[in-house]
C-alpha cells in the first residue's frame, strides 16, 4: 500500500504554512485560499482551511519514512530548526522494537503529532549523498492515524474492502493495516496516541492511495474518504 496524499483540516493555515515550508522546509506544490499542499518525498501533504474546525481543533497523527541510517541526524536537524521534540521517558529517539524501527515525535503548531520513522526492515541503508539529514531524506508519508470507535470492526472492513492486511499484530484498541510503505493506523477513541496525553479523536480525512482501493468511498460512518489513484 502506498499513500499518495493525505488531506487534513485545520483552522490555522498560516501557521501550518510557516511550519512546514519555513521550519521543515517542505516544498509547496499548490496553494490557494482554501488550502496548501506540500511535497513530502513521494507523497503529498495537504491542509484544508476550515473555519468550523476552530472549535474542535482537529488534530491528526501521521508519519514520514526517512533514510534508515539517519535517525540521530534527524534529531539534530529538528533541534537546529528549534522544532519541539516530544521527549518520551527522557529520550528523544524511541526504539520501536516490535516494528524494528526507531522514531522521533513532535507536534506542529496545530497540535498534529508528527513521526519521523527509520524502518530497518528491507530499507536502503546507504546514507546517500550527504551524511547529514535534510528534506531529501524524507521518503514518503507512511502512516495516517484513523481513530475509530470499534477497531476490530474497522479492521475487518479495511481487509475485506481494500485488501489491507494487519501489519505485525492487531489489538482490540489498536491495529495497523498495510505495509511499511503505507499503513492505516486504526486507533480506538478510548486510547491515547503513543507518548502523549491526547486521546485519538475523529476528524475529517481524505486519503489518496495508489492502486490499492476501489473507487472513491466513505469509510463506514466516519468522515474518512479513500480515493483511488491509478
Amino acid at each position: 500500500m502506498k499513500i499518495q496524499e493525505i488531506r487534513l483540516h485545520t483552522s490555522d493555515l498560516q501557521n501550518i504554512k510557516r511550519f512546514y515550508s519555513q521550519v521543515l522546509g517542505l516544498p509547496i506544490m499548490h496553494e490557494h485560499g482554501g488550502g496548501i499542499t506540500f511535497q513530502a518525498g513521494a507523497s503529498q501533504l495537504t491542509f484544508v482551511h476550515n473555519n468550523e474546525a476552530e472549535a474542535g481543533r482537529p488534530f491528526y497523527h501521521f508519519a514520514f519514512n526517512i533514510t534508515e541510517s539517519k535517525i540521530e541526524q534527524c534529531v539534530e536537524w529538528l533541534k537546529r530548526k528549534q522544532a519541539a521534540i516530544n521527549c518520551i521517558e527522557g529520550k528523544d529517539i524511541q526504539h520501536l522494537s516490535h516494528w524494528n524501527a526507531h522514531a522521533v515525535y513532535l507536534y506542529d503548531p496545530a497540535g498534529n503529532l508528527i513521526e519521523f520513522i527509520a524502518r530497518h526492515n528491507g530499507q536502503d541503508r546507504e546514507a546517500g549523498e550527504s551524511a547529514s539529514f535534510g528534506v531529501p531524506d524524507i521518503q514518503c508519508i507512511s502512516e495516517i492515524g484513523l481513530p475509530v470507535e470499534d477497531v476490530p470492526e474497522a479492521a475487518a472492513v479495511l481487509k475485506e474492502r481494500y485488501g489491507a492486511d494487519v501489519y505485525i499484530a492487531a489489538y482490540p484498541l489498536f491495529a495497523p493495516l498495510g505495509n511499511e510503505e503505507g499503513l492505516l493506523i486504526l486507533c480506538s477513541t478510548q486510547r491515547k496516541w503513543f507518548g502523549t496525553d491526547k486521546y485519538a479523536a475523529i476528524h475529517p480525512i481524505e486519503i489518496v492511495l495508489r492502486d490499492s482501493v476501489r473507487n472513491d468511498a466513505q469509510f463506514l460512518q466516519y468522515p474518512y474518504r479513500m480515493i483511488r489513484q491509478d
